[in-house]
């Protein structure tokens, strides 16, 4: 039950009960000052944002987040920053299109404090993304919960939360929600959006891939199963990872170059993921591993069929010149 046409009082009563405004300090208006600080300036004083401070710097937004305003920032704790797979804050603190993107889902334009949060549904931020606002216990911003709310500032308001928001997904796990691969989008290697529509009525073996693996060699054994195969309506989708040894630490431009120079790939390769499951999970992982295993290291094989159902998992070590491999692959090309 939503909170709708609640008296403020009793409102303002009910968000002091879940602690939204009562954890730590209180807000510049309960207090009855008017704030000094802009949200940049209030974010670091606070001294729990240190890690959101920094990467709004290296994302070029903080100069936006001291400007005039106002604006509500939903501001991801040191903490929620540690949740974060190794090697995930570094990899986009290189790809700054990606991490000013993401940063930017988490800031809307407006003053909104927690009041009139608890009536809304959606609201919409500043890369274009809807968050979604869920009051029906405490105050979550798509999945993730509020945990102090109402740091005023000059130039707006911030509310802190327990994990980072996720604008390709809309703070749902889409993958795990679809039916079929196909009706997923990925980021490409080169960072555009792509609809895996374009792969309908094929045959793929998705693959998280790495540079510097023991299994690496594979690369060659899979570009050698695209090619010979991609007639016939197949398709390998290479997806790296850094998870496993850290052995995927390179940037985009670095693993492309790398592929093509080493094992000359010309299959579909994607923008660095998280196929291990959790809050930061690919959408395409979600999928895939709904009900069956993930990945244990780098090079695992999702063998996926026409109608984007999956239709086996094979661990690192079975190569792609497996006898079982290529038998199941000809079974769903028919």
């Amino acid at each position: 039950m939503r909170f709708m046409c609640v008296p403020a009082l009793c409102l303002s009563i009910a968000l002091t009960t879940i602690g939204l405004t009562t954890i730590g300090a209180r807000s510049a208006a309960e207090a009855g000052d008017k704030p000094t600080k802009n949200l940049i300036e209030v974010a670091t004083a606070v001294g729990t944002f240190k890690t959101l401070v920094k990467a709004l710097g290296d994302a070029d937004l903080a100069k936006t987040l001291e400007g005039k305003g106002p604006f509500t920032l939903f501001a991801p704790t040191d903490e929620a920053f540690s949740k974060l797979p190794a090697g995930t804050l570094d990899a986009l603190r290189k790809d700054k299109p990606k991490l000013k993107a993401l940063l930017a889902y988490h800031v809307v334009a407006g003053r909104h404090l927690s009041k009139e949060l608890a009536t809304q549904e959606t609201l919409k931020t500043l890369a274009g993304g809807d968050l979604r606002i869920d009051a029906t216990d405490g105050v979550r911003v798509n999945d993730s919960k509020i945990s102090r709310a109402d740091v005023e500032a000059t130039n707006g308001v911030l509310h802190a939360i327990d994990a980072l928001l996720d604008p390709a997904t809309g703070g749902k796990q889409a993958g795990a929600e679809s039916s079929s691969l196909y009706a997923l989008t990925a980021t490409t290697l080169e960072g555009k959006e792509m609809a895996l529509s374009a792969f309908e009525g094929k045959v793929t073996l998705v693959v998280n891939v790495a540079s510097a693996c023991g299994f690496t060699p594979q690369y060659a054994g899979l570009q050698t199963l695209h090619s010979e195969l991609a007639d016939r309506g197949f398709a390998v989708l290479g997806f790296p990872s850094n998870e496993f040894g850290e052995q995927e630490p390179g940037d985009a431009e670095s693993i492309r170059t790398y592929c093509n120079t080493k094992y000359g790939v010309k299959f579909p390769l994607f923008s660095k993921v998280v196929t291990k499951p959790g809050e930061a999970q690919s959408p395409v992982y979600a999928f895939l591993t709904k009900g069956r295993a993930a990945p244990n290291w780098n090079f695992c094989k999702y063998l996926v069929g026409k109608d984007g159902r999956v239709i086996e998992f094979y661990e690192s070590a079975v190569t792609p010149s497996d006898a079982d491999l290529r038998k199941a692959i000809e079974a769903a090309l028919r």
